[in-house]
């Protein structure tokens, strides 16, 4: 099934989801649209496959390629890279515990 904009949503999302070509699909979309948008006093930075993306477009060579399977040590290594970049303030957003100890440690 292909994704975008202007895709009727699936009636039944577990079907959709046990497809991993409709999770790739679904994940190259929600990357590309984020980085897309226009947010002016944000940074976005998000993974799909071993892409890394932008906006605005800044210096990823550090991050790129990305090799890491999980979303949670995704998720740190953005956290590292914006601190190296000069950040101070970074929001981690998760229900998951494993980021929480990960973040902490």
């Amino acid at each position: 099934m292909r994704v975008g904009a202007d895709v009727k949503l699936p009636r039944k999302w577990d079907a959709f989801l046990r497809e991993d070509h409709n999770k790739q699909e679904l994940f190259r979309f929600l990357a590309e649209s984020f980085v897309s948008q226009e947010q002016s006093s944000k940074q976005i930075i998000v993974t799909y496959g071993h892409q890394v993306l932008s906006s605005p477009p800044v210096d990823t060579t550090c991050l790129s390629p990305c090799t890491h399977e999980e979303a949670d040590t995704r998720m740190i290594l953005h956290a590292a890279n914006a601190i190296q970049q000069g950040h101070n303030k970074i929001l981690l957003r998760t229900v998951d515990t494993d980021v929480v100890v990960l973040a902490v440690a």
